[in-house]
């Protein structure tokens, strides 16, 4: 392996930043691993390559600035550890362990290596599946094959580096448990909480936001993001399973806004202007502390007097990057109420009183979570959707990590997780 094709430094301390005299000899060549024991080594080197050259990117913006992160952004994006260690990764997600694979195979992942490009087009279209809401309603869920796949886990490995999330944006910082004890520190002084959830985050923000803030190339943002949705095949559920849609009606409007919901790459963008929102808003007085979960947002406020700001630089910053229908919905998202009367945000009721935080949730929460996950496993063992069941599997344990003292939730999701391991 030529220093050309891993050109980021290691950071200094790094067990391998020795630098290349200390690889076997076979590691000079990506693609002459003549064992499958060698060709798991390489595997193994590429994946420690590519977290060592992430903190050289994180360095390189902290004391060079995001115009050097992105020039070595896309020195990133050419190596090949970078690459086959998101080809691997990407493997083990849609295959198998990567100790399992075939010698053959992993020969064939590291040869893949060295011809995949983010900037290219590739021959994999992904598939998007109707996915009923629980209340009313559907959304579309995009999912990758290994390949594209592969380029997103390539491009996140870039981006994310580079992004500059805010410490209280708890879907990336935390999640629930972090945005509570945020609540317990900041709520004695707040004298009134806002609340938001963005209507329809992922299919109304602008595609111009996005490529503009995700401080990648423009042609990756198009190969990676937007190229897939485009070209996606779209699928609901019959009674054979799943059979070919029309997909969303405005595919014209699509175009200038819109981003997959499924993928991790769109996770990412999406936080990325949503922290520029959040920055707009803290900005208007020091007693304004901003919080975020995905699409939820809060904003709890020592001065309710700032509240006509808030909602018009709010209005303001949604129209900027979410459009003009975003905007007008916008009224029946917003929530007004004092620490002591309560504030809903994802799905739980939150109260200060006396000192105490407080927490309740809606009536039947176990119950309904169960039901749709019941629901959601018939859909996909009756689709044979294997990628679907496994995601179902990290939305049961999520949901029960984030609910432990809730009374019940560990024993629903036990059944739940014994009843996905029963049709697997």
């Amino acid at each position: 392996m030529t220093g050309g094709l891993d050109p980021l430094p290691l950071a200094s301390g790094s067990p391998t930043a020795s630098g290349a005299q200390g690889w076997p000899a076979w590691w000079d060549k990506p693609t002459c691993a003549k064992t499958k024991t060698e060709a798991l080594k390489l595997v193994a080197h590429c994946k420690d390559r590519e977290i060592e050259m992430q903190k050289a990117l994180r360095m390189i913006v902290l004391m060079r600035g995001h115009h050097a992160g992105r020039r070595m952004a896309r020195r990133y994006l050419k190596s090949f550890s970078a690459r086959l260690a998101a080809l691997a990764k990407s493997f083990e997600r849609k295959e198998t362990p990567i100790k399992d694979a075939s010698f053959e195979t992993l020969s064939d992942l590291i040869m893949d290596a060295t011809k995949l490009s983010p900037w290219k087009p590739i021959g994999e279209r992904s598939i998007a599946v109707k996915i009923e809401k629980p209340k009313s309603g559907f959304r579309w869920i995009h999912r990758h094959g290994l390949i594209l796949y592969a380029q997103e886990l390539l491009a996140i490995g870039a981006a994310r580096p580079l992004a500059n999330l805010l410490s209280t944006q708890f879907l990336s910082k935390g999640g629930i448990p972090k945005f509570e004890s945020w609540l317990r520190e900041k709520l004695p002084s707040a004298k009134l909480v806002i609340t938001v959830d963005i209507p329809g985050c992922f299919d109304n923000i602008k595609r111009s936001s996005v490529a503009d803030n995700l401080n990648l190339p423009s042609e990756v943002v198009k190969q990676v993001l937007f190229q897939p949705m485009d070209k996606a095949r779209y699928l609901s559920l019959g009674p054979q399973g799943l059979v070919p849609d029309i997909g969303p009606i405005d595919k014209a409007g699509a175009a200038a806004r819109s981003i997959a919901q499924g993928s991790a790459l769109s996770q990412l963008a999406s936080e990325i202007v949503i922290g520029i929102i959040l920055r707009e808003i803290a900005e208007i007085g020091s007693g304004i502390h901003v919080a975020s979960h995905g699409d939820n947002l809060a904003f709890l406020l020592e001065d309710a007097s700032l509240r006509g700001s808030v909602i018009s630089t709010l209005a303001s910053s949604i129209q900027k990057h979410f459009g003009g229908g975003a905007a007008q919905a916008l009224a029946c998202r917003i929530d007004y109420k004092t620490p002591k009367e309560g504030f809903w945000f994802c799905k739980r009721k939150y109260t200060f009183v006396h000192g105490k935080l407080g927490k309740s949730l809606p009536e039947n929460y176990v119950a309904d979570f169960g039901f749709h996950t019941i629901v959601a496993i018939q859909d996909a063992r009756g689709a044979k959707d294997t990628e679907k069941l496994d995601s179902i599997e990290r939305s049961i344990k999520g949901w029960m990590g984030q609910n432990l003292h809730i009374k019940g939730v560990v024993d629903e999701a036990a059944k739940l997780l014994g009843l996905l391991y029963t049709v697997r």
